[in-house]
């Protein structure tokens, strides 16, 4: 008798573990609007756009990584005043990058 109530202990032991373990995940945060930059991997020091500015923007600190949630597709420049080679982000592209951003314009 006693093995049998320890056999549905553990049984029902068992069974609310699993269900723990099997519950849905939480819900996944939504992207902020606009263009957004960090300085780690959506992480860090970040800077919100609501839309994109005329001409070059210089990043207020080196961006790794970026969140644009715009119409518009962006050039990445390594330097502060967009010369050099771009990098082209779309439109809703979501990135990290191994360098770092130091201005931005429309493409």
């Amino acid at each position: 008798m006693r093995r049998t109530a320890i056999k549905i202990a553990s049984t029902f032991a068992v069974a609310g573990a699993m269900t723990a373990a099997l519950q849905a995940p939480a819900a996944a945060s939504q992207l902020p609007s606009g263009l957004n930059f960090w300085s780690g991997v959506l992480t860090g020091l970040s800077q919100n756009y609501a839309e994109v500015p005329a001409g070059c923007t210089q990043i207020p600190f080196g961006a790794r990584s970026l969140s644009n949630q715009t119409p518009t597709d962006i050039l990445l420049y390594q330097t502060g005043d967009c010369s050099g080679f771009a990098w082209t982000f779309p439109a809703t592209e979501l990135r990290n990058f191994n360098f770092d951003g130091k201005s931005f314009k429309a493409a």
